[in-house]
């Protein structure tokens, strides 16, 4: 899926990132909103890369339509193997 395409009328915007452990290992983050500078894909098409500054970055794996998905203003992936799940939506 070309990511960056579909995901190029987010930058400039206002995002709210949020990461869930589904394991219950860790304790629960509180989502975190910010400026969205800019979103990259890594060569090998695994992960996009939310800029929160200009060097600043998350990135977060991306896998099969079933564990990401993007709609309307709400990017998702659910990492089954490390039990996590990215939200990222505009705000």
């Amino acid at each position: 899926m070309k990511w960056k395409n579909r995901l190029s009328d987010w930058h400039g915007r206002t995002v709210e990132i949020r990461i869930e452990d589904k394991a219950g290992q860790d304790p629960i983050a509180e989502p975190r909103t910010c400026l969205l500078h800019r979103i990259e894909v890594t060569p090998d098409d695994r992960y996009v890369q939310f800029y929160i500054s200009d060097h600043q970055f998350m990135a977060v794996p991306v896998f099969d339509q079933e564990h990401t998905v993007l709609e309307s203003d709400v990017f998702e992936s659910h990492d089954t193997q490390a039990k996590l799940v990215y939200h990222i939506r505009i705000v």
